[in-house]
């Protein structure tokens, strides 16, 4: 750890300014010692009001410059000094006091200049380093976690703002800081220079600071940066969409924003030349489990119960309602939830084209949507008989259990792992079904996760169905360098941004070219893309492969392009269309009939964002006739998406079983 932690010279200060003052009054005829402490006083006080202007731990180096320049010029004539006062009162005090004082002050020198040289070594790796530099806003449990996973990927110098010596979490990780070598800053990070190669994570624990600070970043570069910083953007036309065409050599924002709702702030408010994304992490786990153990149909329905419907619940059943689109599939998605008619309010205000009168069914908590799709609410305490009840009564493909609690996410996911090994000793039938659950706490997720399997009792030696439960939500595993700056699936859905970009720019009279301003809707409606497109590509398999291993064998491979090529017809841009439309009607937006469209024609496509209202949320042949009158390219954007699947996941493989 980089940090200036000499004595505490607050004390020390004091007492040699008493000292100075006395031997400046009663030995005023050193005319020599009296004018050197006072050009030192001087120097001093001119680097106080300069010390706002210096970035890292000025007032404390300010002190230490003071306390050795002093101790040493008033060492230096003490012989003098001492025969000029023998006939005063303070030569006994003098006599004892100054030859302990020029001793300390040789010591304090020394241990000062090797502080002082390690100082401008940090100022020298933080200013003039070119490479793999990551800059936290503030030190937290978050912080602190990716930025050990990063240091340990890349041998990265770490920078950590806004730190208080005598804060809790300062004593916490202080052994974590010293491994990683970090250089620390007592300043917000709002008052030091951002250098373009650098990666600043805004990663406070409330929302709106992090909004803040960026909203001050972004009013610090536009202002202060030099010209040709500002004309580089300027002439690439980069904005916070652009994530896809990022250079090694840019400065990269994340600001971390857990609320949905607070995301709006940083795509209309804030207007940077330098590339942003936004990171959420219920988003990063939900994609993570969509990536890595998604509900797959083994017919022609599938059944998916969610227990809890909190934050992660609810942002879950959205990504499921867009996900699970399937051609000929029926889903059903169950919602348990305690507060039944709360959770129904809240997704009717969010998601108005999904929960409303027309698609509810009279009398009851089930809604229908297009035939395809159910979603039914039921109302239980999880820690009552009547739900293990429900849940013995009932077959379920696909379980999910987040309740905001890992102990009670634990025991409920324990409990259905229960319920379907009783399956097996009354109805002898082995059900092979994925249990989720989110578990944070890192001891309890790896102990539910390695739970023993069970085995036949006649052959105990064979495992005839491991009842896992998978858990997720670790901080480990969110806060890394895997899921926040190496993520594959952000690195896919950039390759689509640029293909719809393409596409966009072909036509210069398109008023539906996307802006900066809606970039967070249009970021995950890409990587919705890439997971959907995944998704189909396991079902045309019929569950054959699964993602490969680095040390298989190329024989055993099959990629992507091989595997369009034997199903050309099963991938269409009209699924494509319909996951779309689904995929904005969970962001909140709705349907728009052809005489509003007329209405707005000329100034629509400019104010269906902000309006939540979007003139392609139709079916496909209602959009072949909105097509002509708006010169759209939907249609066309979809067709070449579909075309450019082998591009756009040209590094995913597939293994056969």
């Amino acid at each position: 750890m980089r940090y200036i932690n000499l004595l505490n010279p607050t004390f020390i200060f004091c007492y040699y300014l008493i000292f100075l003052i006395v031997i400046t009054f009663y030995l005023f005829r050193k005319k020599r010692t009296v004018i050197l402490i006072l050009v030192i006083i001087c120097i001093n006080i001119l680097l106080l009001f300069l010390i706002d202007d210096f970035y890292f731990s000025g007032e404390k180096l300010l002190l230490h410059i003071y306390q050795a320049l002093c101790m040493f010029f008033g060492a230096l004539d003490y012989k003098d000094i001492i025969l000029s006062a023998k006939n005063n009162f303070l030569y006994d005090y003098l006599r004892l006091i100054i030859p302990f004082q020029f001793t300390i002050s040789i010591f304090y020198s020394i241990t000062f200049t090797i502080s002082y040289f390690s100082f401008l070594l940090d100022k020298k790796i933080y200013f003039f380093l070119r490479k793999n530099i990551y800059v936290f806003s503030h030190l937290n449990p978050q912080s602190i976690t990716l930025a050990k996973d990063i240091f340990h990927q890349k041998k990265s110098n770490i920078v950590f703002c806004h730190i208080d010596d005598h804060s809790q979490y300062y004593k916490t990780y202080l052994k974590d800081l010293k491994q990683i070598n970090a250089l620390l800053i007592d300043k917000s990070i709002k008052d030091i220079p951002l250098k373009k190669n650098a990666s600043v994570f805004l990663i406070s624990d409330n929302d709106i600071t992090n909004i803040h600070l960026l909203e001050q970043i972004s009013q610090h570069i536009n202002k202060n940066s030099c010209l040709d910083f500002i004309k580089c953007f300027a002439e690439k036309k980069c904005c916070i969409s652009h994530i896809g065409n990022i250079k090694k050599n840019e400065l990269i924002i994340y600001p971390f924003i857990k609320q949905r709702n607070h995301e709006i702030y940083a795509d209309n408010t804030v207007e940077l030349k330098t590339p942003v994304k936004v990171i959420n992490e219920v988003d990063l786990i939900i994609d993570d489990i969509l990536l890595k153990q998604p509900p797959l149909p083994t017919g022609k329905d599938i059944k998916i119960i969610i227990i809890g419907a909190g934050k992660i619940g609810t942002r879950f059943l959205k990504a499921l309602y867009w996900y699970c689109t399937f051609p000929d599939v029926t889903v059903t998605i169950t919602i348990v939830t305690p507060h039944c008619s709360q959770t129904i309010h809240e997704l009717s205000c969010d998601c108005p084209e999904i929960f409303n009168n027309k698609t509810k069914i009279k009398m009851s908590n089930t809604f229908i949507i297009r035939k395809s799709k159910k979603i039914i609410f039921k109302e239980y305490d999880v820690r009552n008989r009547d739900f293990i009840n429900y849940i013995d009564s009932n077959d379920f493909d696909y379980y999910f259990v987040a309740l905001g609690d890992d102990n009670l996410n634990a025991q409920t996911s324990i409990k259905i792992r229960q319920s379907l090994a009783q399956h097996y000793f009354t109805k002898k039938m082995c059900f092979s079904k994925p249990i989720i659950t989110i578990i944070m706490d890192q001891n309890l997720n790896n102990i539910v996760s390695n739970m023993k399997a069970f085995t036949d009792i006649k052959n105990p030696e064979t495992i005839f169905y491991n009842y896992k439960i998978d858990c997720y939500g670790r901080y480990n595993d969110i806060y890394s360098w895997a899921k926040i700056i190496n993520n594959p699936l952000i690195k896919a859905s950039a390759k689509v941004f640029a293909n719809r970009e393409k596409s966009s720019k072909s036509s210069e009279n398109n008023p539906y070219k996307i802006k900066k301003n809606d970039f967070q809707c249009n970021h995950r409606s890409n990587i919705a893309f890439v997971l959907h497109i995944q998704c189909k590509l396991h079902i045309l398999a019929k569950n054959q492969y699964q993602l490969a291993i680095i040390d298989d064998k190329k024989e055993n491979q099959v990629s992507f392009e091989s595997l369009l090529k034997e199903n050309p017809c099963d991938i269409l841009p009209q699924i494509e269309h319909e996951r779309w439309r689904c995929f904005y009607e969970t962001e909140g937006f709705q349907y728009v009939d052809n005489t509003t469209i007329i209405k707005y024609q000329n100034d629509f496509g400019l104010k269906n964002y902000l309006a939540k209202l979007h003139p392609a949320l139709c079916n496909q042949k209602e959009l072949l006739e909105r097509k002509n009158k708006f010169k759209t390219k939907y249609i066309e954007n979809d067709i070449n998406l579909i075309s450019n699947i082998d591009h756009i996941i040209e590094n995913e493989l597939f293994i056969k079983n």
